[in-house]
């Protein structure tokens, strides 16, 4: 099956690495223009090269734009995003990405901090990107929104409630949105990602030895018995954001190796 976004703009946060860098690839290859955001310019400088020496060799059309933002703070969300918008147009596909995990201990001993983090960072950041779209998206009766989350939003870990709690609001964002959207034409998905191998794994694990032990053991505990890719990731969300799946929204689906114990 051939998987098509020709013509299509999207907006990527914490794209300049791991699951938003995939997905990057895959959409690019797949014809659309792409624009990534994330706070490390360095980064974003050697993804935007990639993407750009991808795009030559694919579809010549395709632009790709790269703006350093941190999505835990409102305003910079905003200035952002007009940019995006003045550089590649009204956008199709918005795909709230950014957001990394934090534990915490018990209840008692996870800092304020990290509550105030985790939620300003994937629930309201998540609903503030799409209500940046939102506009543009009702107007042309055409719009994807995919939020990344974790199997946590159904199965709670004790050890890291705040992202726990985030993601359960990412959950039910999605749920929303999909029914308000529904009657534009605006579709939206949540992708709950279990054990991965991402660029928060290659900074926890610096070195490569001690990173494939970590990650063999992760896959002892998964069905499918490893630790999944970015690029595995990234083929569901290109699916998402594609016509393929035009009848598909509202859901939240595991990425995760069978590990979630709630379907």
């Amino acid at each position: 099956m051939e998987v098509s976004l020709l013509g299509r703009t999207a907006l990527i946060t914490g794209g300049s690495s791991g699951t938003g860098l995939a997905m990057a690839r895959e959409f690019v290859r797949s014809g659309a223009s792409v624009a990534i955001v994330a706070r490390g310019q360095e980064n974003l400088d050697k993804a935007k090269a990639e993407l750009l020496k991808l795009a030559a060799g694919h579809v010549k059309s395709a632009k790709v734009v790269a703006f350093s933002c941190d999505v835990g703070v409102a305003a910079q969300r905003a200035a952002t995003y007009a940019k995006v918008r003045e550089a590649l147009g009204p956008i199709d596909i918005l795909c709230n990405n950014a957001g990394e995990s934090r534990s915490g201990g018990t209840f008692e001993n996870i800092p304020e901090e990290n509550w105030r983090l985790d939620l300003e960072t994937k629930t309201v950041a998540h609903m503030h990107f799409a209500r940046l779209c939102w506009d543009d998206m009702k107007a042309r009766k055409r719009g994807v929104i995919l939020n990344t989350g974790a199997i946590s939003a159904k199965a709670g870990r004790p050890a890291a409630m705040p992202t726990s709690v985030a993601r359960a609001g990412v959950m039910a964002l999605t749920k929303g949105l999909a029914f308000d959207g529904g009657p534009h034409n605006i579709r939206a998905n949540a992708l709950l990602i279990g054990s991965l191998e991402t660029g928060q794994t290659v900074r926890h694990y610096p070195n490569e030895a001690e990173r494939k032990a970590a990650l063999a053991k992760t896959g002892e505990h998964i069905p499918l018995g490893r630790v999944g890719t970015p690029e595995e990731f990234a083929n569901l969300a290109t699916f998402l954001a594609s016509d393929k799946a035009s009848y598909i929204t509202g859901c939240a689906i595991n990425v995760d190796g069978g590990s979630c114990p709630v379907v």
